[in-house]
């Protein structure tokens, strides 16, 4: 799996209404890439991946997060979320 681009990441953000927060889009740069055992962060790339940022979102809106939360994992219909100041 590539990772995104900075253009994809800020583009995505801006197309979804959401500002990532700098470790978080660090991440998705760096590190999105990689999965360790049997949790998988998301990620942009592919768009159509399972664990993508896109497709995590929606369902954790569906689940009832609230938008000032961003998923940065699922687990089994369970989230790891990270507020405006970084904090998970």
């Amino acid at each position: 799996m590539s990772l995104p681009t900075a253009e994809l990441v800020d583009g995505v953000a801006a197309d979804l209404g959401v500002t990532f927060h700098p470790d978080f889009r660090e991440y998705l740069l760096k590190a999105s890439n990689l999965c360790v055992g049997s949790i998988e962060p998301v990620c942009l790339v592919p768009e159509d991946a399972h664990n993508s940022f896109q497709s995590v979102l929606q369902h954790a809106r569906n689940m009832g997060v609230p938008p000032d939360l961003l998923p940065i994992c699922e687990d089994n219909s369970d989230f790891y979320v990270m507020d405006e100041r970084g904090v998970v």
